[in-house]
């Protein structure tokens, strides 16, 4: 998944854990089991399907990360009423980090580190674009075989499962964050 996702989800576990220690190995483990689910990353072909290279589409999502990032940061300063030394908040901006840490340490060490690959692990999934072609294509196309990025670009069957990959990203990140932003019932708002 995307940082936002990542960030969202972490700060939303730290939101709900009052013991620091599990919530943060809580929100580091949460990065693999939502990586686990099928996420877009096809951004290269989105790129390439509309003329641009693909470095300028991942440039987008990072400003598109850090501009998330941001905003959770001021929505939870908002919530702890612009005290940016309150102590949950630097849990909860802890925990949206440590969430999106396996990221980080897998482009540093390395897509062949032990740990790119350990992460890469949780990648091993179907992506919905793929798998709607393959349903639906004419003729149909073997799960043994592998297509190749240039038909995914023109299917729209394809296009559809990005669609509904990134809709279901966006709405797990909306979620998280609302979870992250709302205060825990049976305390007060200043906990």
């Amino acid at each position: 998944m995307t940082a936002p996702a990542h960030l969202a989800v972490g700060a939303a576990i730290c939101s709900r854990v009052r013991r620091p220690w599990l919530g943060l190995a809580l929100a580091f483990g949460a990065h693999f089991l939502l990586d686990a689910i099928p996420h877009f990353e096809q951004a290269h072909l989105v790129g390439e399907a509309i003329g641009l290279p693909g470095r300028y589409v991942w440039a987008a999502f990072g400003a598109t990360t850090f501009g998330a990032l941001t905003l959770v940061v001021l929505l939870l300063a908002r919530r702890f009423r612009a005290r940016p030394a309150h102590p949950r908040l630097r849990y909860l901006i802890a925990g949206g980090l440590l969430s999106d840490l396996p990221d980080c340490l897998k482009y540093l060490g390395g897509a062949e580190s032990w740990f790119g690959r350990f992460h890469s692990a949780f990648h091993a999934q179907p992506y919905w674009g793929t798998a709607l072609y393959r349903l639906f294509a004419e003729p149909p196309v073997p799960a043994t075989r592998p297509i190749p990025d240039e038909v995914l670009i023109h299917s729209p069957w394809a296009w559809l499962g990005w669609l509904l990959m990134i809709a279901f990203e966006l709405a797990v990140t909306i979620i998280a964050a609302a979870v992250a932003l709302t205060p825990p019932s049976g305390r007060s708002r200043r906990a």
